[in-house]
């Protein structure tokens, strides 16, 4: 007896989607289906045309569903990183018990205080957690359950995606005939997937290297705290390859992806290396101005399917002087390129269906803790 559960990530050049199983008796994970089309409708990440998008995913379903013989009804959505960012909140509370020991009830009180607080117009939450509770005002601690304060500074990090965002993605599931368990980033899933807990939770900064854009999220004590959209992509590399050697796109992004073997190898990674130069400025800048320049131990941990060629790491290590290096958790070799956010998505949708929680119209999902809690 199998489980199906199916990931589907909308990016603004590519709508890409995973179907998978897994074996309840030995637990074992099996790619059914790995398919891309052209994404119409999304520009810059956002859903400008439900109706186009719709059709586009109506396209991939019936491909699935004629090719594996089953019915796809649900899935978990992305969107790019263009449309979620991050809302940081703190509140206070005063500790309930006569002896001062923090007790799961006060933590639950300041979550609800961090929900109250959080009014942002145009905007929904995604998900939140805590990042650090500030005891007495003076030690930080993530966990501080059974320890003793009076009083609790807690900082809080919500993810956030405007309403409208939320809306044309219910209006395309809606034609599409498929009920959303839930909403995400595909960065965000990626993330959680192939970065270690000990990556997490030293700091560092994951770059996810996309299309038209670069996600740069930044982890501290095990939660992400920082989340931009870098707007430089590799299809600026490709552009820049094609205006070099005066050849078609398709023959430069082939170049692109087998700079190791090309002939002109010198002269793709000059075009790299100022691509990286730009990229390298925006993070360091995003960095400073988090105050995280030198509270990154873990470094920069780069996912993307072909730079295990390690002039590209000594690139940005020279650039950014700070460690470099591949994710070892990566998935590219279970997926292929690109579909690394669809795979996490996919996963994480299974232990949605698993939980029997979530529904179309119930989208804050406390996805980051839930897929933590199952899948890492």
């Amino acid at each position: 007896m199998e489980t199906i559960f199916t990931g589907i990530d909308i990016g603004s050049a590519e709508i890409r989607a995973i179907v998978c199983s897994r074996n309840k008796k030995t637990k074992k994970i099996k790619i059914l289906k790995k398919i891309s089309i052209p994404s119409l409708g999304v520009k810059n990440g956002i859903i400008e045309n439900y109706k186009l998008v719709s059709e586009q995913i109506k396209k991939i379903i019936k491909k699935v569903e004629e090719d594996l013989g089953i019915k796809i009804s649900e899935a978990l959505f992305a969107l790019e990183p263009h449309s979620i960012s991050i809302e940081n909140i703190s509140v206070s509370h005063t500790t309930t018990t006569v002896d001062k020991k923090i007790t799961e009830n006060d933590l639950l009180i300041m979550d609800q205080k961090a929900l109250k607080k959080f009014r942002v117009e145009g905007f929904e939450y995604l998900d939140f957690f805590p990042t650090e509770y500030i005891l007495d005002g003076e030690e930080k601690y993530t966990k501080p359950k059974d320890l003793y304060a009076r009083t609790i500074l807690a900082n809080y990090v919500f993810v956030k995606i405007p309403k409208n965002s939320i809306e044309n993605l219910e209006r395309v599931a809606e034609i599409s005939e498929l009920d959303v368990l839930g909403i995400s980033s595909s960065s965000l899933c990626s993330s959680l997937m192939t970065l270690s807990p000990e990556d997490r939770k030293s700091g560092c900064v994951l770059l996810d290297f996309g299309h038209n854009t670069t996600s740069m999220i930044v982890y501290k004590n095990d939660s992400p705290i920082f989340f931009e959209n870098i707007k430089l992509g590799l299809s600026e590399v490709t552009k820049n390859i094609a205006l070099h050697f005066k050849i078609e796109q398709q023959e430069a992004e082939k170049l692109k992806r087998n700079v190791s073997f090309a002939d002109e190898k010198k002269q793709i990674e000059k075009i790299y290396q100022d691509f990286f130069k730009k990229v390298s400025k925006e993070v360091l800048d995003n960095l400073k101005e988090i105050e995280m320049t030198k509270k990154v131990s873990g470094g920069i941990i780069i996912l993307a399917p072909f730079y295990k060629n390690e002039v590209f790491t000594e690139m940005l290590k020279k650039l950014t002087k700070l460690p470099v290096k591949i994710s070892k958790r990566n998935l590219f070799s279970e997926t292929g390129s690109g579909f690394t956010g669809a795979y996490c998505l996919a996963l994480n949708s299974l232990n949605l269906k698993q939980k029997k929680m979530f529904n179309v119209k119930q989208i804050k999902n406390n996805f980051y803790r839930i897929f933590k809690n199952f899948f890492i």
